[in-house]
């Protein structure tokens, strides 16, 4: 399959996540109630009946945004260089964000449902997953552009194609 087709594919779903989400009602005290005590703070209610009707639509939404997202870094590789190693960067990659992903949705679901949650360097579970989760996950692209630079960026021949354009257009470029 073509690589367009299928970033077709995911702004379709991202798109029809878009439509349900308009037609989903308006949860109870979704733009908050006033609070018991104190005048100037409003309260939000009930977090899980809030969530449970878009629940579904979120997980899928993020979900192809982010697979979208390893597709267009594959598809900004030269169609010449995509080898294995870089489909394997890549593919590790956009499992990785969808693992952390998948994993702060399963957690904050829990705590919604239980109300309790463990504590994980200094933050509740979910709100770990996104600090450190989404960083460590994203770092795996860095560590493949590093790892994978001359063999699927700016090869050495690419480099020495650079060089010598720059030595044939270096005296016409000038304006003195």
């Amino acid at each position: 399959m073509k690589l367009i087709y299928s970033i077709f594919a995911m702004l379709i779903i991202v798109a029809a996540c878009v439509g349900a989400i308009f037609l989903v009602g308006e949860p109870d005290a979704s733009t908050g109630t006033a609070h018991a005590s104190i005048d100037a703070l409003q309260v939000g209610g009930d977090g899980l009946a809030r969530f449970q009707p878009v629940a579904n639509i979120a997980l899928l939404t993020f979900s192809a945004m982010l697979i979208m997202f390893g597709i267009l870094l594959y598809l900004g590789i030269s169609e010449h260089r995509r080898t294995r190693q870089c489909k394997a960067w890549i593919a590790t990659g956009t499992i990785a964000l969808l693992i952390v992903w998948w994993s702060m949705f399963g957690t904050y679901s829990a705590y919604l449902a239980s109300g309790e949650f463990p504590m994980i360097l200094g933050f509740p579970l979910p709100t770990a997953f996104t600090v450190y989760g989404l960083w460590l996950a994203g770092f795996i692209f860095v560590v493949a552009y590093v790892v994978g630079f001359r063999s699927f960026i700016f090869t050495k021949d690419d480099e020495e194609a650079y060089h010598e354009l720059v030595e044939k257009f270096k005296d016409h470029g000038s304006t003195d």
